[in-house]
């Protein structure tokens, strides 16, 4: 049966979409990876070094919903290598905890990066 779940989220990883990007975060395993990316990382943004508990004594942990639910708060797994890039979804070694702020900036450098190349690719045609 493990190897039923393995098939799976090598299918998973082959056949990534948004839809998918959106939803696996409900994923129960999902869950758990990141509970043990946390502890992993000392509940600390690899980036900016700053702790979850200093984030709390500045008040800006978000308290609601979304956090208690699906784990998205101030401090966020990110994917080192992005799903788009073909990055893997599950493996531990392409998972980094990173806070709000450094998950946001790293996403708007890769999507500007993307649309760098998509530029300079249209310029050489």
């Amino acid at each position: 049966m493990r190897t039923h779940h393995r098939t799976n989220f090598e299918t998973l990883n082959q056949r990534y979409n948004i839809r998918l990007h959106h939803n696996f975060a409900k994923i129960g395993m999902w869950k758990k990876i990141r509970n043990e990316i946390l502890i992993r990382d000392n509940f600390t943004c690899k980036k900016c070094n700053i702790s979850y508990q200093e984030l709390k004594e500045r008040n800006m942990v978000i308290d609601n919903k979304w956090e208690k639910e699906f784990g998205i708060g101030i401090l966020q797994i990110d994917h080192i290598k992005s799903i788009r890039d073909k990055g893997d979804i599950f493996d531990y070694s392409n998972l980094q905890t990173l806070c709000y702020k450094c998950h946001n900036e790293k996403t708007i450098l890769e999507r500007e990066s993307r649309e760098q190349e998509i530029k300079d690719k249209s310029t050489q045609d």
